[in-house]
């Protein structure tokens, strides 16, 4: 895995990288959700090829038939009533049981879409996860927690709500997102709903892996450190805590840590 995501990770689709961080978390019945995955695939083409014939034309309209499928036939959907559970940031979770959140649905669109040849690429938009469609040089946003086509409008509401009513809606916050960036949003997700239910040594491991995507990340040694204090690892946390504080003296956190520092007794320290 360290080898893979350190060089490989252009040659590996989004889903396949996060499928594979899934199984190194312990979360995942791969052949359960390559079973799912090899009949979702058939009844899409089977689906999109039935589509074209009834229209007697080309793929002009393959992404808006792959939607139709995903989210009516297939019944893909956002999942409101458990947003932050941690069951929702797996995308075999989504697979199985056709629920999640905006990034892990889009997630499987993306991969759906670009199966069936349409250019489509995912978007770490503020506060919610996008997808854009590249047809004939024109772009289409989609919300993939719902299916719905979005407007320059609604776009810049959602950021809106994400950054406040002074943000303003740029091209540049529509600029697609590379591999490495998308599976780090989504390790972020995993750890902070793994922080949420208090299960400490599983978002060690989301961190670990962050680490490994971007290694000596300070901010993220620090966030280590956080993990490490609640699972009274106080001596490795305190060496995060002063690791962030040598890079980042400036930080408005320093004044936070420092207490910590001073509050943790280095003798009581239990490693795990």
């Amino acid at each position: 895995m360290i080898k893979l995501i350190e060089k490989d990770m252009p040659e590996v689709s989004l889903l396949d990288m996060a499928l594979m961080i899934e199984q190194e978390l312990g979360e995942l019945d791969m052949a359960k959700v390559e079973a799912e995955l090899a009949q979702l695939s058939t009844q899409l083409a089977c689906y999109l090829a039935d589509r074209s014939s009834a229209r007697n034309d080309s793929s002009s309209q393959t992404w808006q038939d792959v939607l139709a499928c995903f989210f009516q036939q297939w019944q893909f959907s956002g999942d409101w009533q458990q947003f932050f559970d941690y069951q929702n940031t797996l995308v075999s979770q989504g697979i199985l049981k056709r629920k999640g959140t905006p990034l892990t649905l889009g997630i499987l669109l993306v991969h759906f879409l670009r199966q069936s040849g349409v250019t489509a690429n995912g978007i770490c938009f503020p506060g919610h996860f996008l997808v854009r469609i590249d047809v004939d040089n024109n772009f289409h946003y989609i919300d993939p927690f719902n299916g719905e086509l979005l407007s320059w409008q609604q776009m810049e509401l959602k950021l809106r709500g994400a950054k406040g009513d002074l943000a303003r809606l740029k091209q540049q916050d529509l600029k697609p997102d590379d591999i490495k960036s998308i599976i780090k949003r989504l390790l972020h997700t995993k750890k902070g709903a793994l922080l949420r239910e208090h299960q400490f040594n599983q978002a060690l491991r989301c961190s670990d892996i962050l680490l490994r995507l971007a290694p000596g990340d300070p901010f993220e040694i620090r966030d280590r450190g956080f993990i490490f204090h609640e699972l009274d690892c106080f001596n490795v946390a305190v060496d995060d805590f002063n690791y962030f504080i040598d890079k980042c003296p400036n930080d408005p956190s320093i004044g936070l840590l420092k207490l910590k520092i001073e509050q943790m007794d280095h003798s009581e320290t239990v490693m795990h």
